[in-house]
């Protein structure tokens, strides 16, 4: 065959090749799939708003569940060289410690007055458990013996921790709980009592239901009547119809002598939080009571009852004295004397005479005056309970 005479031919379906092969590499490419497989299981939702998880493949025996980051996981790129691995954010400060060492650190750290590693280390061992609430409780007997603990202590200053508040922020609903209901420590537990009213952390509900609590059981501890004292105290300050539902209830179990001061701080209760049925009850215990004292604080209560005006109300007077002799009466309130206020019969004391009293009777103001000493008035303040 001459291959010369069809030339041009072959060189035409060699072009044409050429240019099909061409068109084949240039041509657009899809890209590849990223569907999941079918044996991989899709992320989790959890039901606690935390970001999803995703679960090892099956088959995957030595991989684990991976969290994915949040916002709070990010670091910045950087060399693998320089980078840091940051210690996870919610890693104990204390972790390496055993509770026998921490507590040997607060101790220190109470020697040193290094009041932010106490507030620090004192918190955590709080967070560890059971024995971390209990050894917590131990050192509280060193905390109130150095620092006292709110009103417990007079002169207690607090200022090195930021004040009162910040103070007793430092013991947790956890541990103030356990101290009251479950602990040893007396000690602890009567100042807890005395500060539940304002400790942070709690409401104002849980803070009536545990001093409720406390008032109502069975208390076999050292200073049991005083642990009841400081708990009726709180509820004082907490005037509401639980608190006073807590106090009627220790009142009407069996009168126990040791606890008469209970019983007189229970009626002080009533009076400021009880409704019409709770007077009643106040004016039994008036007539009732075995002890005088508490006889007579449900006596003052009665009497003092629709007083709206701060001072001295009158609970008795001696007939011969000479604030009688003056024209002072049993169930006035004595609001100043010598132009002083008057809200104990301590502020009678030591005046000189002629002294000008200011009394409250009745809704309206009357003034006298004492001539002589020996005023012979015997009273009670009149609290904010009464204020209306």
């Amino acid at each position: 065959m001459d291959y010369r005479k069809h030339r041009p031919w072959i060189l035409s379906f060699a072009a044409i090749a050429f240019v099909i092969v061409a068109f084949w590499y240039a041509r657009p490419v899809e890209a590849p799939s990223h569907k999941q497989p079918t044996n991989t299981p899709a992320p989790k939702t959890n039901n606690d708003n935390t970001p999803p998880t995703i679960s090892p493949a099956p088959g995957n025996d030595d991989v684990g569940s991976v969290k994915q980051p949040g916002p709070s996981d990010h670091v910045e790129a950087e060399s693998l060289d320089s980078q840091e691995i940051p210690e996870a954010a919610d890693k104990p400060k204390y972790s390496d410690l055993s509770n026998e060492n921490l507590v040997g650190r607060i101790n220190a750290g109470i020697d040193e007055s290094d009041y932010g590693l106490v507030r620090s280390a004192f918190t955590e061992l709080q967070g560890r458990g059971d024995d971390g609430i209990v050894q917590a409780l131990a050192l509280c007997q060193v905390f109130i013996e150095k620092y006292g603990y709110g009103e417990l202590v007079e002169g207690s200053d607090f200022s090195s921790w930021g004040g009162a508040e910040a103070y007793l922020a430092m013991f947790s609903p956890k541990l103030i709980r356990y101290g009251l209901l479950e602990g040893d420590n007396s000690l602890a537990a009567m100042a807890f009592g005395q500060e539940l009213w304002r400790c942070p952390g709690f409401a104002d509900a849980d803070r009536i239901e545990l001093a409720g609590e406390v008032l109502n059981r069975n208390e076999a501890r050292d200073q049991a009547a005083v642990i009841k004292h400081t708990a009726a105290y709180s509820l004082m300050h907490l005037p509401s119809s639980e608190s006073a539902s807590w106090a009627r209830k220790f009142l009407e179990t069996k009168p126990n002598e040791d606890y008469w001061q209970v019983r007189h701080s229970c009626v002080w209760i009533l009076a400021r939080s009880g409704n019409e049925e709770d007077w009643s009850f106040i004016a039994e215990v008036a007539r009732k009571d075995p002890n005088p004292r508490v006889r007579d604080t449900a006596q003052f209560h009665l009497k003092a009852r629709d007083v709206t005006t701060p001072g001295l109300y009158v609970m008795a007077l001696d007939p011969d004295g000479s604030a009688a002799a003056a024209g002072v009466k049993v169930g006035d309130t004595v609001q100043s004397a010598g132009g002083k206020p008057v809200e104990w019969t301590e502020d009678l004391s030591g005046l000189e005479t002629p002294i000008g009293l200011v009394l409250i009777r009745d809704g309206r103001t009357i003034e006298v005056t004492i001539d002589a000493p020996g005023h012979g008035i015997s009273g009670m303040h009149v609290p904010p309970a009464f204020y209306r």
